[in-house]
């Protein structure tokens, strides 16, 4: 004799959008094996989880590159370069011979202090 396993709790919404698609598709597939009666629906229901599955299937396919990805990895390489720039010019402003440029560094350096290293972390 086959043992079951009945499941006591099933958290859909730790499921991202792909495996909960996968998942309809397989309660579909089982109730169309099945029979919609046997399942407890009625043929309409199951029409319609049909069609509604057929668009979250389209949703889960679509494409959510951007055109707009390219440009906007190649701006934060930008930011990256300036930003590391200012810094750098601020922190080395800290040693220069004139005081008053020198205290306005140190001034500035303690606001851009925790920024240091920005540049290196993932974006």
């Amino acid at each position: 004799m086959k043992e079951i396993v009945k499941i006591k709790t099933f958290s859909l919404h730790k499921l991202n959008n792909a495996e909960y698609a996968n998942f309809a598709n397989r309660t579909l597939n089982l109730a169309a094996d099945t029979g919609a009666e046997a399942m407890g629906v009625t043929d309409e229901d199951l029409d319609r989880y049909s069609v509604l599955l057929s668009q979250l299937n389209d949703l889960v396919a679509r494409s959510y590159a951007s055109a707009e990805t390219a440009e906007l990895a190649e701006l934060d390489k930008q930011r990256d370069v300036l930003g590391k720039y200012i810094i750098d010019t601020v922190n080395a402003g800290q040693t220069l011979p004139l005081a008053s440029k020198s205290a306005a560094a140190k001034a500035l350096w303690l606001v851009l202090k925790p920024y240091k290293g920005f540049h290196d972390l993932p974006n």
